[in-house]
């Protein structure tokens, strides 16, 4: 993602508008949370000094279309490409997959829950609940087997064996912002995996998590 940096200067300004106006942009990018003073997210009126980094972030995958696969029973499902983040993060809100979704279907964005999030750089298919009882609904149908998720994922290497489940516990990393198998706080997590493909370099697998922690199919396939 395209990111613009301003180190400040004695004289460049007082609060972080002056170093955004610097850089190209308004106080729209701190509306949207795409501006960072060294590892914060700014606000409108925060105070810069000599010395901090000042980062604005361009909104991310804001040229690309979000189809509406399917939208009935209190449920929205969404193409969702890679380049987009599923719903607002540190970087960006307004091109978030929920924002956009909530504005193709004409409603407000707190009315739509995501029930399960794909990261910014992975692409298929999302549900929102557009209510509580759908959401238990597509809970249920989850905790019966009727509903599951599927991903399809590249590796550079093949497990062994060439099918079964990962259950190794997953916890954070170093970077509490990282998972890692058995790290800080592990819970219980279950992936299943079948490689369909090999060669010396690759393998294809499709992988179903049993369980949703962040980051986990590729947690597991890593440690794999």
């Amino acid at each position: 993602m395209a990111e613009r940096v301003w180190v400040v200067r004695e004289g460049d300004g007082a609060t972080v508008e002056d170093i955004v106006a610097r850089l190209g942009d308004d106080a729209s990018a701190l509306d949207e949370g795409r501006v960072f003073v060294g590892r914060k997210r700014a606000k409108r009126g925060d105070v810069v000094r000599a010395g901090d980094e000042v980062r604005v972030s361009e909104p991310r995958g804001a040229d690309v279309e979000i189809a509406v696969l399917h939208r009935g029973g209190g449920l929205v499902a969404v193409d969702k490409p890679a380049g987009v983040v599923t719903i607002p993060d540190e970087h960006d809100a307004a091109s978030s997959l929920l924002v956009r979704a909530a504005r193709a279907i004409g409603v407000a964005p707190e009315s739509l829950h995501a029930t399960s999030r794909l990261d910014r750089g992975v692409s298929g298919v999302v549900v929102f609940a557009e209510s509580s009882a759908a959401r238990e609904r597509l809970q249920n149908a989850r905790t019966s087997g009727a509903y599951f998720r599927r991903y399809v994922a590249l590796a550079s290497a093949a497990p062994s064996p060439s099918e079964g489940a990962w259950t190794d516990p997953i916890g954070r990393a170093r970077d509490p912002k990282k998972r890692a198998v058995r790290g800080r706080d592990a819970v219980t997590a279950v992936t299943r995996y079948r490689v369909v493909r090999a060669t010396a370099r690759a393998a294809l697998s499709p992988l179903e998590p049993v369980t949703g922690r962040t980051n986990q199919g590729r947690v597991h396939a890593s440690h794999a």
